[in-house]
């Protein structure tokens, strides 16, 4: 029975071997390679724009014509990462696409300057990403990809301010205790600790909590509590 289940099995890869389509990532007839930067590698701060470029080497004696495209523009975007082609190599492009449908290279030439734009915005998370690209051959089956490497600055941004259903003013009785919600806001785009610590105060005030680790683009509420003493007077004021 194993014997049968193995003659099944071979005649089955056989199949598809033969039926699978001719697709190869390594070309024969021509080579795509970073342009600038020569290491496909960048950096960018939030709220930036920048511009890397490839090239389209066609090694064979005839013209080419490819296609290009974005593979991971989607996934980029969930990161706050916009990305585009904005020039052919001939002419700046007019609209943002990820794919230019094509790309003319004379025989045993080069085509280079074509380019993807990069913007961090204002909600890009800080780390390193990859673009993903591919050019193929409109005439075959043949293609090439490759990677450009972007690094999102860090920024560090944070504010504090009373949670929604607080008064700016409020009341305590003598020898009591009352407390705040303080909503401590990461503007930042890193995952981020903050340290809380509070001027001198004529009654007791201190936090919940003295630190506090938050999310990129996120907030947390800490505790803030008042205890007064006995000799305090109807009408004193703190802040």
């Amino acid at each position: 029975m194993s014997h049968i289940r193995s003659l099944l099995l071979i005649a089955i890869l056989s199949l598809i071997v033969v039926t699978a389509p001719e697709i190869t990532a390594d070309a024969s007839d021509f080579n795509l390679d970073h342009d600038d930067p020569l290491d496909g590698n960048a950096n960018v701060d939030p709220e930036q724009i920048i511009d890397m470029s490839v090239k389209v080497e066609n090694v064979v004696d005839q013209p080419m014509s490819f296609e290009m495209k974005i593979l991971n523009d989607d996934d980029l975007q969930s990161s706050g990462i916009d990305v585009w082609w904005s020039h052919n190599g001939e002419t700046s492009l007019t609209s943002k696409s990820n794919t230019i449908p094509k790309v003319d290279v004379s025989d045993n030439s080069v085509k280079s300057g074509i380019t993807v734009s990069v913007e961090a915005t204002e909600n890009a998370v800080y780390g390193d990403y990859s673009i993903e690209l591919r050019c193929k051959d409109k005439d075959s089956e043949e293609f090439e990809e490759i990677s450009l490497s972007i690094t999102v600055n860090e920024k560090a941004d944070v504010t504090l301010q009373l949670s929604e259903n607080e008064d700016e003013t409020g009341s305590i009785d003598i020898n009591s205790q009352t407390t705040y919600e303080i909503q401590v806001n990461n503007n930042g785009n890193k995952l981020d600790t903050f340290t809380l610590t509070l001027d001198e105060n004529e009654w007791d005030t201190e936090f919940e909590s003295s630190q506090v680790t938050i999310e990129a683009f996120s907030s947390q509420i800490v505790i803030l509590s008042v205890t007064t003493e006995n000799d305090v007077d109807f009408g004193d004021l703190d802040s």
